[in-house]
């Protein structure tokens, strides 16, 4: 009986030591849950902000993209003016010279029509 009473004594003991390991187990599952959920929070949270990141930066390229398209298109346009102005001021000397060309014609016609005038006063 005696040997009865210590191996009912021992079981007792594994017992109450499989309940402490039990409890320790359930608290540190509880623990490694509740730091999961907390990662996993934090997992949700880093993706929003790089989803969100993400669309900055897409848009922010997008807009390089166009500023680079109109700085393009304005560079194109002032070559452009650029050639025409040049163009326009060969116009306007070509035309000043023809203008001045053509004071001398009318001086010189003038003079002498003004010298025939005189010639026919005197006939």
């Amino acid at each position: 009986m005696e040997r009865f009473k210590e191996r009912i004594a021992q079981m007792r003991a594994e017992i109450e030591t499989a309940n402490t390991q039990a409890e320790e187990a359930a608290a540190r599952a509880k623990q490694l849950e509740t730091e999961d959920i907390r990662k996993g929070h934090e997992q949700k949270s880093l993706a929003l902000r790089v989803k969100s990141l993400q669309e900055q930066l897409d848009k922010k390229q997008s807009q390089h993209q166009q500023m680079t398209e109109k700085c393009q298109e304005a560079k194109d346009r002032a070559e452009l003016l650029e050639k025409r102005m040049e163009t326009l001021e060969q116009t306007i000397e070509a035309k000043e010279a023809e203008h001045e060309e053509m004071k001398n014609r009318y001086k010189d016609a003038k003079a002498e029509m003004d010298e025939l005038e005189r010639q026919m006063e005197g006939v």
